[in-house]
């Protein structure tokens, strides 16, 4: 009788899926799909972190809240902001800005509205407890951001646009490189004053009406280190598999 030998090998589906917690340095992870208990057009309350670290965002003031919609992206959820006042507020100090080097690399997948000078394009900041702002990436229309408190007008190219992309902004030192779905787009200085013991307002500034964000957030992440090259693309790879942005 021919002895039937099976190779434990042969029924293996491959590696495990990537996941942005296999790249270290991950402090900050929120995704809109994972937003339980909530239906189309409810507001939200929490945005939970998947990182680990418990920086969940939320928002208490009923006015203030972001919308989840459902199937918007690829058939994903996303969390809308109307441009207007809503934010999400992290309270622990997740972009630890008084980091010497103040090194870190975020992405967005986020569908900006509108590109106007009264909304942001990616609204993120790092906001004082004790009412001091220290911008940490902010775009306004198309050609102004602030980095560690240095405010500074540019030209991206190719410029910036509406609709759905993966935005990456990678800071090291005194520069940030900001690329759009995988593109280099600008490179800025970054400033030399910082902060620590503030909170992070996802989605705009909580100073006034201007730099809010107009759109959707599908997902933020952000990790305390310039990542490499190779780990920046995996990340863009894995968000444009999910949201078949690019």
């Amino acid at each position: 009788m021919m002895e039937l030998i099976i190779n434990p090998f042969s029924f293996a589906s491959g590696p495990p899926p990537f996941s942005p917690s296999d790249v270290a340095g991950l402090q900050l992870w929120l995704a809109a799909d994972q937003i339980t208990g909530l239906s189309d057009g409810d507001p939200v309350t929490a945005w939970p972190d998947q990182s680990g670290n418990g920086n969940d965002a939320a928002q208490a003031t009923g006015a203030k809240k972001p919308t989840f919609k459902t199937a918007i992206q690829n058939g994903e959820p996303v969390v809308r902001f109307d441009g207007i006042d809503d934010t999400l507020v992290i309270p622990s100090d997740v972009l630890d800005s008084s980091s010497v080097d103040r090194a870190a690399t975020m992405f967005f997948a986020v569908s900006p509205a509108t590109l106007s000078n009264g909304n942001g394009y990616v609204a993120l900041v790092d906001a004082e407890a004790g009412g001091g702002v220290r911008l940490f990436a902010l775009f306004i229309g198309n050609s102004y951001c602030s980095f560690w408190n240095n405010n500074a007008t540019y030209t991206p190219s190719p410029a910036f646009s509406t609709g759905p992309q993966i935005v990456c902004i990678r800071t090291s030192g005194a520069t940030a490189t900001v690329f759009v779905n995988g593109t280099q787009v600008a490179t800025v200085a970054t400033g030399t004053t910082s902060s620590s013991g503030c909170q992070l307002e996802i989605g705009g500034n909580p100073s006034g009406s201007a730099s809010l964000l107009q759109g959707d957030y599908a997902e933020v992440l952000y990790f305390n280190a310039a990542l490499s090259t190779d780990d920046r693309e995996r990340v863009e790879a894995y968000l444009n598999d999910k949201y078949a942005i690019f």
